[in-house]
């Protein structure tokens, strides 16, 4: 993203009889700051458009994500979503899926990363938790946790390629709602993974199906794994 002086921007394209054609470009409210890299990460689903910018508080590292909505007259903005006020680069990553947004903060807590869960009602987006995970016993920290996420109805997979913080492992989560809220119900591993095989750098989920990329695998040749529920 390079508009707005370094802000950054979204592009929004339609499939027509001509092909795709770009139909929008999506700006933040707030053009303050130049560095606030909106556009980092993306997701749209439906007629709801979510748009990270981790920089978009420059001065604080805060970060924050714009929610977009199709009307008559175009794509306006219909809020934007914050993390607490410690949260540093809210915005890494962004997933959405009807009513249920989810946004990443891999800065966080020095780059143990933190992932927030949003839900939109009657128009309006609050926050509703932080997913909160299990660490495993044998290792020190969960390096990058909210590097990735995906959302697909009441399941959640958030990676954390940083995992852990010394080999770069990676690991990924799985989050389901529950009547108690949302509740990690499993964690992923790759089958072979070693040092420095960043799993959970990029993450999908589909129906009981989720897939976890590992960009480090093989001297950075990459991988992706399949896992079923």
């Amino acid at each position: 993203p390079v508009e707005n002086e370094g802000g950054g921007g979204a592009y929004v394209f339609t499939e027509t009889r001509g092909g795709w054609k770009q139909t929008a470009m999506l700006e933040p409210k707030d053009h303050r700051y130049p560095d606030a890299i909106f556009g980092y990460s993306v997701a749209i689903s439906g007629t709801t458009v979510v748009v990270g910018g981790p920089g978009l508080m420059a001065f604080t590292l805060g970060g924050g994500a714009g929610v977009f909505t199709k009307t008559a007259a175009g794509w306006k903005q219909t809020a934007e979503l914050n993390g607490p006020s410690d949260i540093a680069q809210f915005g890494t990553s962004v997933a959405i899926s009807g009513t249920t947004a989810v946004v990443g903060a891999a800065g966080y807590g020095n780059d143990s990363g933190a992932a927030f869960v949003f839900t939109e009602t009657k128009g309006t987006w609050k926050r509703t938790a932080p997913l909160k995970y299990t660490e495993p016993a044998t290792v020190e920290g969960n390096g990058d946790f909210g590097y990735s996420v995906a959302v697909l109805g009441k399941t959640i997979v958030v990676g954390a390629p940083g995992w852990s913080m010394e080999t770069n492992t990676g690991l990924a989560y799985v989050f389901t709602e529950t009547a108690a809220g949302w509740t990690q119900t499993a964690e992923l591993v790759g089958s072979d993974v070693v040092a420095g095989e960043a799993f959970g750098f990029s993450v999908g989920v589909s129906g009981s199906t989720a897939v976890v990329g590992a960009t480090g695998h093989a001297k950075k040749a990459g991988q992706a794994y399949v896992f079923e529920a």
